[in-house]
């Protein structure tokens, strides 16, 4: 377990280990009540710690953000046209436009990452 502003964050969500319980749940080889019973003992977490709960999912949508803009950049977070390196102020784009539609569609900024990190 990790601790974060005072609260025991579950360390598991978001891990190798969290996926190959889904893909084990999945597969049938996991019990499904386990991973079910696993899924609402989170979901009592948050509610318990609203706080830490928007804390953790910040610090996981900045390093999903970043690790697709170091796979974007090819290994280097930098705008190719001025040189900035600040990835606060840089953004993913398509090449030839077409973006805004696939937003729109879109409901979180995982379906922008998820593509991009699953290569």
């Amino acid at each position: 377990m990790k601790f974060l502003i005072g609260y025991e964050v579950p360390s598991v969500r978001g891990t190798d280990e969290w996926k190959d319980r889904i893909s084990r749940a999945r597969k049938g080889t996991v019990d499904a009540r386990k991973l079910q019973a696993f899924a609402e003992a989170s979901r009592r977490w948050r509610e318990r710690h609203p706080e830490a709960a928007r804390q953790v999912m910040r610090t996981s949508r900045q390093r999903r953000r970043l690790r697709a803009m170091t796979i974007v950049g090819r290994g280097v977070i930098k705008c190719d046209r001025c040189g900035v390196d600040d990835p606060r102020i840089l953004e993913i784009n398509h090449l030839n436009g077409g973006g805004r539609a696939e937003r729109r569609a879109s409901e979180h900024d995982q379906n922008l990452y998820g593509p991009i990190l699953r290569g």
